[in-house]
């Protein structure tokens, strides 16, 4: 249920994310068109020269906004006043200016009557006369094509009325094939595209979209087909003018004051662009991008459509994973309290019988044989049970240590012979080993090994079969191998059914009342579990009444032998124990009573503490006269073992503080023995107490 709330959460992120998208990328791009993310300079220039200086006569070409025109309170402002402006200040001399059409100004400039003619377009025929009187550029123009409709490409112009100023170029430049029609302004050629006497258009960018947005005219911007220049037309003859103004005007282009006028003009007027004439004259995109939106909602449809499905699915899966793990542990717990009644009301039953036979010695031993029976059955059935809680809590820790494998495969046997001996079962194995040494961890190679043929040895009936046989297979290295062991048999074996189940937790495919057989149904899961770990492979093949045959295949690390783990030697001298004494560290009094009583009936003195604290105390009482060895139980009241622990080895006294301790705990996996010796401990030992495991780390340690 995590994960589909997890990818529910993305999926509406994700969708959130796609709204957004579609609502702002249209909104963005009408924003930029609309100039609103522009920031024009902030530039106002006015005369600055004194009312004696010199005049120059000017005229500027009206009907040009936003180049040059009246404002609404009358007063003349443009893009052209302001350079005019900034470039008679720096010349020093009074402006006089005059604005009219276009051609009016020129007929002033030709008769001399003007020293200037500002805004006059380089490519004019008229001018051409007198190409060597115009200055550098001050400004540059977009031509565009404008139209009542929208046309597929440049070539719709041809056979069509196309409007463009007279004495320009642009009919020469672009030869489309077309009837051109002169004007002599732009405002007029905008105005007829509109009422249809011509077809389109081409014009000034700048000065048609002002005529546009003034005028509520509708048409769209087709194509932007070229550029144009405009710049002073000097009255002939005055070369040194030329020049001042050619200097002027190339330090104000490099100073980036020429451009900046220009931009504040031009940007305002972008933003005084009109939505409907954005939209217009970019129709395309607004329709390219519905049909994008309506796609993008298509998929986002399909895509939920999917996931809602397979979200189904997947729910249903989980509810039906979720039931046949309840229907599982269900049957395991019905398994369990079964499997575990049994070695119980063997050890109640047959310690009735010894109580009524204390007498007869032969029926008191066979009767404790066979509650010792009962309780190692138990205790399997416990540790499955432990071992599978810890595996699936993330608990394992993999300790590779140099091993010489066949001696660990002869250990490890000696653990399952004794169980095939006693229902004459035969067990028979293959090793075929060219690298006797490599790294493994050896308690969960021991443990796969034994689960498997234990499984084995209880589903081969007596008389039958098992084969375990091993080998090695070179590895991705040279210095890697992959250890490949199978385990044969000839006993009842699995359905296909089953074989589907055969590794999942609580699963087995008859109850020990059917078969007779105990257990939980952990060890193959286990197994599994285990052989994934060691990032390892299982296959398992069985056929009813036929037997099984599992394969594990564990890659490893191949060891020198060198690098051999050397075990401490035993002292197996016997001891006289009556000349040592122990701390027993323990809280439970049921504990205490058997521990206290096994310790004993070997002659070692016992000591007890029922807490951490109170084991300091006696450890620090008894001076320089040390214990021999403290067993230290973990969880007490008070202080637990490993606080205890580190306060006697912070003791300041060597004697006292080397102490030998030993944990006596329940709790009994890897990761616990780590946390005994990480916390000053010198051993540990799991419980129940066994009286062997107990002589045998006292030896290593007492002195």
């Amino acid at each position: 249920m995590r994960r589909i709330k997890v990818k529910r959460y993305i999926f509406n992120m994700i969708l959130i994310f796609s709204i957004i998208s579609i609502i702002m990328v249209p909104v963005i791009f009408t924003l930029v068109k609309k100039g609103v993310f522009d920031q024009a300079p902030v530039i106002g220039v006015k005369s600055t020269v004194d009312e004696s200086a010199d005049e120059i006569s000017i005229a500027i070409i009206d009907d040009q906004e936003p180049y040059c025109y009246y404002d609404e309170n009358g007063k003349l402002t443009g893009q052209y006043v302001e350079t005019v402006l900034e470039i008679t200040n720096r010349l020093g001399k009074k402006p006089d200016i005059y604005v009219g059409t276009k051609d009016s100004c020129f007929n002033l400039y030709l008769r001399g009557k003007v020293d200037i003619l500002v805004g006059a377009d380089v490519s004019d025929h008229k001018k051409k006369a007198y190409s060597d009187m115009f200055t550098l550029p001050i400004n540059k123009s977009e031509l565009a094509v404008y139209s009542r409709n929208q046309f597929g490409s440049i070539t719709s112009l041809m056979n069509k009325r196309v409007g463009v100023e007279s004495d320009s170029v642009n009919s020469s430049l672009f030869n489309l094939g077309c009837v051109y029609v002169y004007y002599k302004n732009a405002t007029d050629i905008v105005k007829d595209v509109a009422k249809g006497d011509i077809d389109y258009g081409i014009v000034n960018k700048c000065i048609a979209e002002t005529v546009i947005r003034n005028n509520n005219i509708n048409l769209y911007l087709n194509a932007e087909i070229g550029e144009h220049y405009n710049a002073i037309l000097v009255r002939k003859g005055q070369y040194i003018l030329k020049e001042k103004l050619n200097k002027i005007i190339s330090n104000m282009t490099e100073s980036g004051l020429l451009d900046n006028i220009h931009k504040k003009w031009y940007i305002e007027e972008v933003k005084n662009t009109s939505l409907e004439s954005i939209i217009k004259n970019n129709l395309a995109f607004y329709i390219l991008y519905i049909i994008l939106v309506i796609c993008l909602f298509g998929v986002i449809f399909i895509v939920y459509s999917n996931y809602k499905n397979k979200k189904q699915i997947y729910v249903q899966q989980a509810l039906e994973t979720t039931k046949k793990a309840s229907d599982s542990k269900t049957s395991f717990l019905f398994n369990m309290s079964h499997d575990i009644r049994t070695p119980v009301n063997a050890i109640v039953g047959f310690t009735e019988l010894a109580k009524k036979n204390l007498d007869d010695k032969d029926k008191l031993e066979e009767y404790l044989a066979k509650i010792e029976i009962a309780e190692e059955n138990l205790m399997g059935i416990i540790n499955n049970i432990l071992e599978m809680a810890r595996i699936e809590s993330g608990k394992l820790l993999l300790e590779e240590t140099a091993m010489d494998l066949s001696g660990v495969i002869d250990k490890t046997l000696v653990l399952v012979e004794g169980a095939a001996k006693e229902k004459n079962i035969l067990l028979e194995t293959k090793l075929s080993l060219y690298h006797p040494y490599i790294y493994q961890d050896m308690n969960k190679a021991a443990e796969i090994i034994i689960n498997i043929i234990s499984n084995a040895i209880k589903y081969t009936p007596s008389g039958g079969k098992i084969v375990f046989g091993l080998k090695q297979l070179p590895g991705e290295t040279e210095n890697d191998c992959y250890v490949e062991f199978f385990c044969e048999d000839n006993g009842i074996g699995m359905s296909k059914k089953f074989l589907t189940e055969a590794f999942d937790s609580f699963s087995r495919e008859r109850t020990s009342t059917v078969s007779g057989i105990q257990g939980t149904g952990l060890g193959l899961a286990i197994v599994k579990r285990l052989v994934d770990f060691m990032n390892g492979t299982i296959d398992i093949q069985s056929e009813l009444n036929k037997g099984t045959r599992i394969t594990v295949t564990i890659p490893h690390r191949i060891a020198q032998s060198e690098e051999l783990m050397v075990e401490e030697q035993k002292n197996e001298a016997d001891l006289d124990w009556k000349y040592y004494t122990v701390l027993l560290v323990e809280d439970n009094d049921i504990n205490i009573e058997i521990s206290k009583s096994i310790l004993e009936s070997i002659g070692i003195n016992v000591e007890v503490a029922t807490n951490g604290l109170e084991a300091v105390e006696m450890v620090e009482g008894r001076g320089e006269n040390v214990y021999n060895a403290i067993l230290m139980d973990i969880q007490m009241p008070v202080m637990d073992g490993y606080e205890a622990t580190r306060k006697i080895r912070a003791i300041d006294n060597e004697k006292i503080a080397s102490t030998p301790i030993i944990a006596i705990t329940a709790n009994a996996f890897d990761e616990d023995k780590k946390n005994a010796i990480s916390n000053g401990m010198d051993a540990h030992l799991s419980k129940p107490i066994k009286i062997d495991a107990v002589i045998e780390t006292l030896k290593k340690f007492i002195k």
